[in-house]
């Protein structure tokens, strides 16, 4: 599949083939994160965006009724029973009237008398001023077409994820647009003008950036759109059946090899807590307290054992290697490339570590998948972002990444002059 970029942030215009493995190197703020960001809210701002709609529009009626509640307690009749009794009515009502209005076109005003009629006093002026007003707003709600909600939605999804700097910041009036697959996005000012809120290419994806997401003593706040879902797939993904164990065992084998050189133990949760179960410590050590090239691994780990990451799923590492030895980088490299080996995932990658690149293309080639390997070079040319495939020259980005080594040589040569 090819994700298509346009006005996008510093990108005027990408294409970008995400088949297998895509590995993206350059210097930074060349445009490298926003690809993975651009790929990551694709697919993700429209995860479950039919119920999304639907909530959104209960929560407002149910906020409404709730309101009503509240306005009309001073007049309940015989209170100390009725207040409970109505209450509970409460629990249902919201729903009902949502589907009951779409369905069968009842009147909002009509299904409130009738709620209340056995606990107010219906005719009383004031009552019914109140259930009036509360039609009215529920009406409106319930009204708003459900194409209006979804579009604030994706555009509240993508502002968050680029800090309300969608459209390009170069060039003044333009339309970001965004396509893979039958997904496609415009954005005017920062505002989505056009999606298609029927996708079918549903898949899971999820963007890495750096370990140390399972450090917060909090998962409630404070945590990027990214992070959060993360988390949340992690905590609550559905246990896997025995046959899908079965499955996955071969599939798995080779790859927790890898793993257990360096974390050879397993993941455990207890209170929302991680914890890492190994035969040299007596009781289990608390993901706090490993490293962060150790959490690089756990994190990998903990997708595998509790099914998280499935056959056509996406995963973005942005630069991987930045908490990783050398040593490691090369372990966790050839990690990568049996992941889609053996799952057949999709893999975008952010790098500016030559240790790193290099372990990427030759263990690629030593499991075989060099033809599923895509190596792009980014880089600013005349104020934008711009990326090239080199996978006939990958030494364009060998050589962009030794002009550091090749300027410390330099100055080490002066000292001697």
């Amino acid at each position: 599949m090819k994700l298509n970029i346009k006005n996008l942030g510093r990108i005027k215009e990408a294409e970008i083939k995400i088949d297998g493995i895509t590995t993206i190197a350059g210097e930074n703020n060349t445009g490298k994160t926003t690809v993975g960001k651009v790929l990551f809210s694709c697919f993700n701002s429209l995860n479950n965006i039919e119920k999304e709609i639907y909530s959104d529009k209960e929560y407002s009626v149910e906020k409404e009724v709730y309101n009503l509640y509240h306005s009309l307690l001073p007049y309940i009749i015989l209170k100390t029973k009725k207040i409970k009794k109505m209450y509970d009515v409460l629990k249902n009502i919201s729903c009902d009237l949502y589907s009951d209005y779409i369905n069968t076109k009842k009147n909002i005003y009509d299904i409130l008398v009738n709620t209340f009629k056995e606990y107010v006093d219906i005719k009383d002026e004031n009552i019914i001023d109140y259930i009036k007003k509360a039609s009215k707003k529920i009406e409106e709600y319930i009204n708003i077409p459900d194409e209006k909600i979804g579009y604030k939605k994706i555009e509240e999804y993508f502002n968050e994820m680029f800090n309300n700097q969608i459209n390009s910041r170069i060039e003044r009036d333009t339309i970001a647009e965004i396509n893979i697959l039958d997904l496609y996005f415009k954005f005017i000012d920062d505002k989505c003008i056009e999606t298609n809120l029927n996708y079918s290419n549903k898949r899971n994806i999820y963007f890495i950036d750096n370990p140390f997401i399972f450090d917060r003593n909090d998962y409630s706040y404070s945590l990027s759109v990214q992070e959060s879902h993360l988390i949340n797939n992690i905590l609550y993904s559905e246990k896997p059946s025995t046959s899908d164990k079965i499955l996955a065992e071969e599939k798995l084998k080779k790859i927790y090899e890898k793993l257990s050189k360096a974390v050879n133990g397993k993941i455990l949760e207890k209170d929302k807590e991680f914890y890492l179960e190994e035969e040299i410590f007596y009781e289990p050590i608390s993901i706090h307290n490993l490293s962060a090239g150790l959490k690089s691994f756990a994190i990998i780990k903990m997708l595998l054992e509790r099914n998280a990451l499935k056959e056509d799923d996406i995963l973005v590492l942005d630069e991987p290697e930045i908490h990783l030895h050398p040593k490691w980088q090369l372990l966790y490299a050839e990690i990568i490339v049996l992941l889609q080996k053996e799952f057949n995932i999709y893999i975008l990658i952010t790098t500016h570590s030559p240790y790193f690149l290099e372990a990427i293309e030759m263990y690629s080639k030593l499991h075989g998948m060099q033809e599923k390997t895509n190596y792009y070079l980014s880089d600013i040319e005349n104020k934008y972002s711009v990326f090239k495939l080199v996978n006939e020259s990958i030494e364009d980005i060998y050589s962009l990444m030794a002009q550091p080594i090749e300027k410390l040589e330099n100055l080490e040569n002066s000292f001697d002059e």
